[in-house]
Parts: C-alpha cells; structure tokens; sequence
C-alpha cells in the first residue's frame, strides 16, 4: 500500500486546487494526471473502487464477425483480476491475477499455465483494464506538447524503451492515446473514444489497439458494473498453484462454473 499512496495521495491533495481551472501553459505531469482524474469521476472515486466488472464484444482486424470474443473483466480489490473470453472457435480461456497465484486456463489446450507477475501487481490501486491498468506506473514529471494533446511518459521497464507514452486532449483532458514499443520492436497503441459516465465513474466505451500502425483489434464495451458483488471462487485456481511458467492439462470440469 505504500506505493499506492506515493502515487495517489498527491492528487487527492491537489485536485481541488484544479477543479473547474485550465492547466497552466507548462504543466507538470502530476497536473495532467490531476486534471485527468477530475475529467473521469475524481480520485477518491476510483480509490474506493471495490469490484469492477466489465463486459466487452472484441473482433480482430479483417475477421468475420463469427469471430467475435466476448469478454468479461472482473476486478476486487485488494489483489484479483480476472480476464474471460468466451468464442465460437477456441471456447473459453481465463486470465487470472492474484497475490497468491496467477494462471491462464484455455479451453481448447485443455490445460493450465502458471506464471508470475510483472512490474504491475495485483495488490495496485487500478484494475487491470486497457484503459485504467497503466495509472499504477510512475510518472516522468515533464510534459511534452503538440498543437493538441499533453504528452505524458511513464516509467515501464516491461517496454523496450522502458516508457508507455499518454496523450490527453487538450480541449477535453482526456486520454486519447497510448503508445508503446514491445521489446520484439513491435510499436502497438490504443485509441480511446465514445466516453461515457455510469454512477460517477467515467470511462472510454470504444477501444480500438493498432500493431505498427495498422488497426489490429476493436474492443466495444457493453456495460460496466461498479462495486458489485463478486463470487471470489472466480479467481481461485482448479488444481494447486505450480511454478511459474508450468504447463498442466486440466479437465474442463473443473471449471464449468467459472
């Protein structure tokens, strides 16, 4: 918890002194941040945020829309995320965090992989979601601009140059963009549009994801759940927890109700 209140706690000080004021000509991150914050349900909003669940329709680029995958994110904190992708083709694989144990189930292998965490842990303020899961990074502090957007840059060692780069619109203060390069010299980023309010909370509907400039994978959100109950056998694993990087087949029974 000490991390998270390093990164938090200066915008709970600071947000109000930005509430409903422009940003400065030469803002500093931690203002971008504040004044993104404010745009989408306030700090203190989503530093209460106990459970999140997020149903979302993927499709490929250039794929039938029998290929769709439907998606269900959950998240409670303090340390579970679970991603479920349900498809016509390769049924239903689960993508598991938490601070015990962490695992991938894939219907059509039949088996589960193991693995470990890296830099963004379960026990982070932010759901693992494409639009909330890199907030857990630090921030550098400069700013860079263009004629529309603040640039943001956070420290992320997963990346090949060890940064994800933020813009926010300047008109709106939201978040536009993300951009990073993987360390296979793949330059992927996320495009966020259509934002919507539900019970405070703001968030972008419409994500799109393009693979060295070209439109790779469509994410439409379908409804959002904040601080719902959540059955915690979700994010328990079927058979024990292995090492890292184990493979183990699995009989699908075990997680029928999953």
């Amino acid at each position: 918890m000490v991390k998270i209140l390093f990164l938090i706690a200066p915008l709970i000080i600071l947000c109000s002194s930005i509430h409903g004021q422009e940003l400065s000509d030469a803002p500093k991150a931690q203002e971008v941040l504040e004044a993104f914050f404010e745009k989408i349900g306030g700090v203190e909003r989503w530093d209460s945020l106990k459970t999140r669940i997020e149903h979302s329709t993927e499709l490929r680029a250039n794929q039938p829309t029998s290929n769709l995958l439907f998606t269900t994110n959950y998240f409670m904190y303090p340390n579970f995320n679970v991603k479920k992708k349900q498809s016509f083709l390769k049924g239903k694989s689960l993508l598991v965090f938490t601070l015990e144990c962490s695992w991938y189930y894939s219907e059509i292998l039949s088996s589960i992989l193991f693995f470990d965490y890296e830099i963004v842990k379960p026990t982070d303020r932010f759901p693992k979601s494409e639009f909330m899961e890199m907030f857990n990074l630090q921030t550098k502090k400069k700013v860079a601009q263009d004629d529309l957007h603040y640039i943001v840059k956070l420290i992320d060692s997963r990346k090949k140059d060890g940064i994800q780069t933020l813009y926010f619109d300047k008109e709106t203060l939201l978040l536009q963009k993300r951009v990073f390069i993987e360390k296979n010299d793949v330059l992927w980023t996320y495009t966020y549009e259509k934002y919507i309010e539900k019970r405070g909370y703001v968030e972008p509907y419409e994500i799109v994801l393009y693979s060295n400039s070209e439109q790779y994978l469509s994410r439409s959100i379908d409804d959002i759940k904040y601080n719902e109950n959540i059955d915690s056998v979700l994010f328990i694993s079927p058979i024990p927890c292995g090492e890292p990087e184990t493979h183990v087949e699995v009989d699908a029974s075990l997680l029928i109700n999953y």
